[in-house]
């Protein structure tokens, strides 16, 4: 078995870095916990049953808040890109953290409708920030044999906060509603995990890969070191080898810009245009299942099928609770199954799921049968299975390795706005769409899930394992050395190493034997 060059101090960084995005899950599902609470809906005045006079108002306020979350949301997603180019990861993770809190105390003492809107934006526009960064970091940090599983724990956290948010919602919906903790109380929650991952960021290594582009060349090879130094290796040869590969690298990435800025040439040159549109359709495509529209709506979509609101938060929280496990499994098996062979099976699975709960749903809508509603939700759950096992982890995973590092963030950025994007129209949609359509809306998602399956199957390569300097070769393009080229001892030293790979540029010496990773066995080999 190959080498996997984990240490404990690489679990811990990553065990950090996911407290973010603990709190990234929970703050993007406390609008499906908060639209379940009846002390919300009496605070904010507004009608919580269809019969009640008003309601229509209240289907436009929960599109309104659904839609500025994924709104700002965009908006977070665009701007961290540039951000974290200039400041570093460290610095990105503590400014989305600050409007994470900000947004936090807002929502938390939210007096009326306008104040827990502005809560959305702020939340959202954080989530925009947390959801680029946690992948980006966590694959600059993982050793390629483990980049799967390290980067899988960024979809594992944001399934825990969701639990962890819709456990206490169903807790606290037995609160009194003559008083406003059922819903104050959830949305304070997110403060301490936002205290605690600020606390974490003055603790957690600055990517390696970052450090490099900036020139602090000793910073990255100790960052690399403290990473994935394996027991015995006093030489740090592993950390030398890498330092080497990211520096050549970095150098062919950053003279082929030539002057044009990162965004010109992921819409101009061919093979950055070619990982951008992969990109999107793995990212933002995995929004196409309406898993964002089931787990928002969740409890109305529960409420729809005969239950109580009560039975409804707690099939909420269980759903979400076997999602966060299924995603734990998944993120540690994601480098084993390989990204492509995990995405095509998870959505041939969630497409047949998705078939089975529209149709059952269709029939309860008719006949009113409960059995209709049994099974409706059990092809929901069953569908999670399928989505949070075998595509969410790897989703996350490649929207921080399909890009080279001097594109890495703002290319992420671009695919998950795209992400934002398609959920704004999906849930902005939903609460008209399930009173004016109802079941049929759910036919949309099937259509689009079996497209998604087709294009993934077909068209995308196999990234698993590989080096994130060597991806490039994947889509037609140039790598400047394999880590299994280098020689440390006549690499010289690691301060000399840019300088060297600079002149070997310029001369155009620069270049590498092509490795033919078509398949992710051979890329696990090499």
């Amino acid at each position: 078995m190959a080498e996997r060059h984990v240490t404990l101090y690489n679990i811990l960084v990553v065990v950090a870095s996911t407290v973010a995005s603990i709190l990234l899950g929970y703050q993007t599902g406390s609008v499906a916990y908060t639209l379940g609470q009846v002390s919300w809906y009496n605070q904010m005045g507004l009608a919580m049953s269809p019969t009640q006079p008003g309601y229509s108002h209240t289907v436009t306020i929960t599109s309104a808040v659904t839609g500025a979350y994924y709104a700002f949301g965009f908006l977070g997603s665009i701007a961290i890109g540039p951000f974290m180019n200039i400041f570093g990861r460290i610095s990105a993770f503590r400014f989305a953290l600050f409007w994470h809190i900000a947004g936090s105390v807002i929502g938390a003492g939210a007096m009326n409708q306008a104040m827990y809107i502005v809560h959305r934006c702020l939340i959202g526009f954080a989530s925009g920030n947390s959801l680029c960064i946690g992948p980006v970091y966590l694959s600059e940090i993982a050793p390629p044999l483990s980049r799967g599983a390290m980067a899988g724990m960024h979809a594992f956290g944001q399934n825990f906060g969701f639990c962890l948010g819709a456990w206490i919602g169903y807790s606290t919906s037995f609160a009194s509603t003559s008083t406003t903790f059922g819903f104050r109380f959830p949305l304070a929650v997110p403060l301490i995990f936002g205290l605690v991952a600020l606390g974490l960021t003055f603790w957690m290594p600055e990517s390696p890969r970052w450090l490099t582009v900036k020139g602090r060349k000793a910073d990255a090879l100790n960052v690399l070191t403290r990473l994935h130094q394996a027991p015995g290796d006093t030489t740090n040869e592993y950390a030398r080898k890498e330092a080497h590969e990211i520096m050549a690298q970095i150098a062919i990435d950053e003279a082929a810009l030539k002057g044009r800025s990162e965004y010109a040439v992921l819409l101009t040159d061919k093979v950055h245009r070619k990982q951008l549109l992969f990109a999107i359709l793995v990212v933002a495509g995995a929004m196409n299942t309406g898993v964002l529209v089931i787990s928002n709506y969740s409890v109305i979509i529960y409420t729809s099928l005969g239950n109580s609101t009560s039975v409804s938060l707690l099939l909420n929280a269980v759903w979400l609770t076997l999602a966060t496990v299924w995603n734990l499994v998944g993120a540690i098996f994601a480098d084993n199954l390989r990204r492509r062979r995990g995405l095509v099976i998870g959505y041939a699975g969630a497409f047949i799921c998705l078939i089975l709960f529209t149709a059952l749903t269709a029939k309860f809508t008719q006949t009113g049968g409960r059995s209709y509603a049994i099974g409706s939700v059990f092809f929901n759950f069953l569908f999670e299975l399928f989505y949070g096992a075998f595509i969410d982890p790897q989703v996350w995973v490649l929207a921080g390795e399909l890009f080279p590092t001097h594109l890495r963030t703002k290319g992420g950025s671009i695919a998950i706005a795209g992400f934002f994007v398609l959920n704004v129209v999906w849930t902005e949609a939903a609460p008209t769409a399930f009173v004016n359509i109802g079941w049929r809306y759910y036919i949309l998602f099937v259509c689009l899930t079996g497209l998604q399956g087709l294009l993934i199957y077909f068209f995308l390569p196999e990234t698993a394992n590989v080096p994130l300097e060597e991806l490039e070769e994947l889509f037609g393009g140039r790598v400047a050395i394999h880590m299994d080229e280098i020689d440390v001892a006549a690499t010289g030293n690691i301060e000399n190493t840019g300088d060297t790979y600079d002149k070997n540029l310029e001369q155009g010496h620069v270049g590498s034997k092509s490795h033919e990773y078509t398949h992710a066995e051979d890329a696990g080999s090499d």
